[in-house]
């Protein structure tokens, strides 16, 4: 596809939504320790909040302050995090492997979704009046338990809700049906692109496609990342 927009400085680009990153997310998703397959409300939450910490599965690295992960983590939180994925999913010694590898540990699909989990189950009681099991928590909550307060991220949540729709329905016994229950966040919307307008992916913005953007260009809004080039 044409990209003709520079990403912002201060991060580095991959591919987080390949094949491979799906199927460790549906591992993660189906493991006993997790067990929400086929919960689809809990899954619409999980993806929207991940689709914002990560420019929409285009980066788990941050150089700008060595931050790392599909959740963003400090590097201090990482072997927190390492040692609660060694809980959730014992004999792998993720511990050992996060000191080895640093930020390349939350860039390989078989400890990122794993990572995410032990946030959501565990890690998240690094931040003050959390330490709660966040899969069953509201999507506000969620957002104070990662970011330590509260900001607007009904604009991922809405694209999330809006690709999970249209997605075909699976093989398993899970529900296809998506809550259209928005977040409580009162912060008011930026202006939306109108009907008509065309929305193109960004240089660098790995995952994103022309078709893609367009899609949902309605539920974007004018210049976001990574459709910048309506």
């Amino acid at each position: 596809q044409s990209k003709n927009v520079a990403g912002p400085n201060g991060y580095e680009f991959g591919y987080y939504c390949t094949q491979e990153w799906a199927n460790a997310l549906n591992e993660m998703l189906n493991d006993p320790a997790v067990n929400k397959c086929n919960d689809q409300e809990a899954i619409h939450r999980l993806l929207a909040q991940v689709a914002y910490e990560t420019g929409y599965y285009s980066t788990v690295f941050q150089p700008i302050d060595g931050g790392a992960g599909l959740i963003h983590m400090i590097p201090g939180n990482w072997p927190v995090n390492a040692r609660d994925m060694d809980s959730l999913f014992p004999g792998s010694n993720y511990e050992s492997s996060v000191a080895t590898l640093g930020e390349n540990f939350f860039k390989t699909p078989m400890y990122g979704w794993k990572s995410v989990a032990a946030w959501f189950k565990r890690t998240n009681r690094v931040i003050t009046g959390c330490n709660t099991d966040l899969f069953d928590e509201s999507f506000d909550e969620q957002t104070r338990c990662i970011l330590s307060r509260v900001v607007d991220r009904s604009e991922a949540f809405n694209i999330v809700g809006a690709c999970l729709a249209e997605a075909p329905p699976t093989t398993t016994a899970a529900s296809t049906t998506i809550s259209t229950t928005t977040t409580t966040t009162t912060t008011s919307m930026a202006t939306t692109a109108a009907p008509g307008v065309s929305c193109v992916a960004a240089v660098n913005a790995v995952g994103a496609t022309n078709a893609r953007c367009q899609a949902a260009c309605e539920l974007l809004t004018i210049g976001s990342w990574p459709c910048a080039g309506q």
